[in-house]
């Protein structure tokens, strides 16, 4: 594969904070927001997103008079 000078410069960035910062994530992703506060430019905040509701099944046509005679059947063959 042909190495991509992009990549390799990601990946040699993340090295180098993952060895300044132990590894912890928590402490590059506080030096991060520092350096973006401290940089002056403004900051795009997006919406925070709301998790879409999902679909209730429709109860409304359900008959139980076939689950209630079923286990009525059943309860006198045993009985």
């Amino acid at each position: 594969m042909t190495p991509d000078p992009l990549t390799e410069e990601i990946r040699s960035t993340r090295r180098r904070l993952a060895e300044v910062f132990s590894n912890d994530i928590d402490l590059i992703g506080s030096n991060l927001r520092a350096q973006q506060i401290e940089s002056g430019r403004p900051l795009v905040q997006m919406p925070k997103r709301i998790p879409r509701q999902l679909a209730q099944p429709d109860t409304t046509n359900i008959s139980l008079i076939p689950l209630v005679s079923a286990i009525q059947n059943t309860d006198s063959v045993s009985g």
